[in-house]
């Protein structure tokens, strides 16, 4: 999702990563396992100057990259599509607690979304 600044929404980000995975035809078998988590920070990346402050320190550069790979939870159907279409035999929930511990909560959610296609058919 991070490629595609023009995402909005989750649907949006589905669509996007589900017509990725379909461009690689038979290479889709080779994928075996996915890191998810939802990440629309087009409208941060769109506000950013095309060329970097001159004085950069960790702690900005760091704000920089969390901005833009959020590593939220999805929280719609959307995660179960995009894991339908990729079938990957592992699944890893790439979640981020603000001081870098596993937010169970924020997994909790992201395990009901991916239910959601299955209480949704």
């Amino acid at each position: 999702m991070n490629t595609n600044p023009d995402l909005e929404t989750e649907d949006d980000g589905a669509d996007y990563i589900i017509r990725m995975i379909h461009r690689l035809g038979s290479m889709k078998s080779l994928i075996r396992g996915m890191h998810l988590s939802c990440s629309l920070s087009g409208a941060y990346r769109k506000s950013c100057p095309d060329t970097p402050p001159e004085n950069l320190d960790g702690n900005t550069i760091m704000k920089h990259i969390t901005s833009i790979d959020r590593h939220n939870p999805f929280r719609t159907s959307a995660a179960a599509r995009i894991v339908e279409a990729a079938e990957p035999e592992f699944l890893t929930h790439e979640l981020f607690g603000p001081k870098g511990e596993i937010p169970i909560d924020q997994v909790k959610i992201q395990k009901r979304a991916i239910e959601k296609i299955s209480k949704d058919k």
